[in-house]
């Protein structure tokens, strides 16, 4: 512990005193994810939408003088008259509604910090009969405290 510096006399000795400091450093850690993901909803469409519809409707009427009869028969006889009807066609299309954008932002946070730090002091112990021999400096060198 204690040792003879270089062009010192046998009867100087030193002394080496420590202290600790602390030195707060931030390392960044990941504590979590957030996750972001679509949920497709499903609801019931409902509506009414008129739609056409042809019917045949049967009338008897008395053939006009100048009727010539010209009516297509088939060779059964009978009389076949098309009839139609609407069919309703939906359709369904995927449009763009919007955009969701996530942003991360940083929020500084005061957060305590304790430490217990320990020193090396030292202490100067003269006997009584030496005390009028013995000059203790007790001023830390500059820089330190």
């Amino acid at each position: 512990m204690s040792t003879r510096r270089e062009g010192w006399s046998e009867n100087e000795r030193e002394v080496v005193r420590r202290e600790e400091e602390v030195e707060v450093g931030r390392v960044q850690r990941e504590v979590g994810d957030v996750r972001m993901r679509k949920v497709v909803e499903e609801r019931p469409f409902e509506d009414t939408v008129a739609r056409g519809i042809e019917h045949a409707d049967f009338e008897r009427i008395p053939a006009d003088a100048d009727d010539a009869g010209d009516v297509q028969q088939l060779p059964d006889g009978s009389v076949s008259i098309p009839v139609f009807e609407e069919q309703l066609v939906v359709e369904k299309r995927v449009i763009v509604r919007e955009r969701v954008l996530v942003r991360k932002r940083v929020e500084s946070v005061p957060e305590p910090i304790r430490a217990d730090l320990r020193r090396e002091v030292v202490e100067v112990e003269v006997d009584p009969e030496a005390a009028d021999r013995v000059h203790v400096d007790d001023r830390p060198p500059e820089g330190l405290g």
